[in-house]
């Protein structure tokens, strides 16, 4: 199971993590549990948390207990008035690939007065304990528009029974992520009602390689996609390639047969024109890029109505 603890400094989210860790060992020892931790971002978004799961699938004796994670990327750069390159587009598709790995987000919370003292009393180079209660309130807007199931949790309830809930509701929603495990460039919620496909994974591709279609890298496709797509099709879709490694069609039938759109010709033919289709989001970035919303709309109609749109210009 995957499991990610998040709150602001101060709420206790280490003390947990070992709680948890050690209710997981205790109750799965022949299994593999791990503790991940991030900090401020030394790399990419992208590379901070999507690249080290990569390898991770749900229901395979690999647990992963991650002590902070993303959620903090959309809190700390405000709080700490820095840059961040956690865009609107990295955020959705973060979420999106925790989603396809079953991914539970326990939000630990204590009162501000708490948060308050705890940073004063261990001292802090980065954080002032005015900042940390700033980031507590921040984390409590941050939380409530995750993708992510959300278990929240109030330091007064015993560690024992928040350790219990935590593992009963991230094994199912491992169980329900179990179905994806062989599809490779497949990112979102195991039954969306919207399947978006893009044709192959970036030049340089080798047998092997775990990373998933349309990565949000700046300047990318996938970036564009993502910047420009209506946040209710963003919340209920998946992304995957129709020319890559994945079987279309089983795929399809695991996720429960959502309205399809295929993005470009070469995918629109690698499923025998099926499906809905539009352009792909590269050429409209080259040739089109300030109609991001009239595209946005085209794949909307392309997903609804499975209509043919790859005769689209901007009006």
């Amino acid at each position: 199971m995957l499991i990610i603890i998040e709150g602001a400094d101060g709420a206790g989210k280490s003390e947990f993590a070992g709680r948890l860790t050690a209710l997981l060992a205790a109750a799965r020892f022949t299994d593999q549990v791990e503790v991940l931790h991030r900090g401020p971002p030394m790399q990419h978004p992208l590379d901070e948390y999507v690249t080290p799961l990569l390898g991770y699938r749900p229901g395979q004796g690999r647990h992963i207990i991650c002590d902070r994670w993303h959620l903090g990327e959309s809190v700390y750069p405000a709080i700490l008035n820095r840059k961040t390159r956690y865009t609107h587009a990295v955020r959705s598709y973060v979420e999106l690939f925790l989603l396809s790995r079953g991914a539970l987000l326990i939000f630990i919370d204590r009162p501000d007065d708490i948060i308050y003292e705890n940073v004063r009393r261990r001292g802090d180079d980065l954080l002032t304990p005015a900042l940390a209660v700033a980031a507590a309130q921040s984390f409590r807007l941050a939380y409530l528009s995750t993708r992510l199931t959300v278990l929240r949790a109030f330091r007064d309830l015993p560690d024992n029974i928040l350790a219990q809930n935590a593992l009963t509701l991230a094994t199912q929603l491992d169980t329900m992520a179990m179905r994806l495990n062989p599809f490779t460039t497949y990112v979102g919620r195991p039954q969306p009602s919207y399947l978006l496909l893009g044709d192959v994974r970036n030049t340089g591709v080798e047998p092997g390689d775990l990373r998933p279609a349309l990565m949000p890298y700046a300047a990318t496709s996938g970036h564009y996609l993502l910047s420009v797509l209506a946040e209710d099709i963003i919340d209920d879709c998946g992304l995957a390639n129709a020319c890559d490694v994945d079987d279309v069609d089983k795929l399809r039938e695991v996720l429960g047969e959502p309205l399809t759109a295929t993005l470009g010709v070469n995918a629109s033919r690698s499923t025998e024109y099926r499906f809905g289709t539009t352009l792909h989001p590269q050429h409209v970035r080259r040739f089109h890029h300030h109609h991001g919303g009239e595209y946005a709309e085209s794949v909307r109609r392309a997903l609804n109505e499975q209509s043919g749109e790859l005769e689209w210009r901007p009006s």
